[in-house]
């Protein structure tokens, strides 16, 4: 069984509407009013998931310093995963990358740590949206 099978189990029981693209899935992300794109790439030689989220607006040129420390102090807090920025076009994204077990578990390994990722993207998306605008 290997990691891009349990991504695929995964978002075929999740019922979403999902672009397989070289081994990777993208999908939308619907979370209440607003919504991100997510994509979820199986790493097989290195077994491991990583998770990439991205919000749907960008950071103007004149706020992304403040917007930068902003994403550092969160960092520091966060047990999972890390927050950046492009600096070139503003757009502020999330990624993990976790290995994950083999055998059994490894679907509710994958299923776990796309929640996280969904979870915190989710939990930090009005107050980016904020300070983007």
């Amino acid at each position: 069984m290997n990691i891009s099978d349990s991504i695929s189990r995964w978002a075929e029981s999740s019922g979403l509407e999902a672009k397989v693209i070289e081994g990777s899935i993208l999908f939308p992300v619907e979370n209440g009013d607003v919504s991100w794109i997510a994509r979820v790439t199986a790493l097989e030689e290195d077994g491991m998931v990583y998770i990439v989220t991205a919000y749907p607006f960008d950071v103007t040129e004149e706020k992304r310093v403040d917007v930068m420390k902003k994403i550092n102090e969160i960092n520091i807090q966060l047990k999972m995963g890390t927050f950046y920025i492009d600096n070139d076009d503003g757009q502020v994204n999330f990624r993990l990358g976790q290995w994950v077990t083999d055998g059994e578990s490894r679907d509710r390994w994958v299923s776990e740590l796309i929640f996280i990722a969904m979870n915190v993207t989710g939990t930090y998306y009005k107050m980016f949206m904020d300070m983007a605008e």
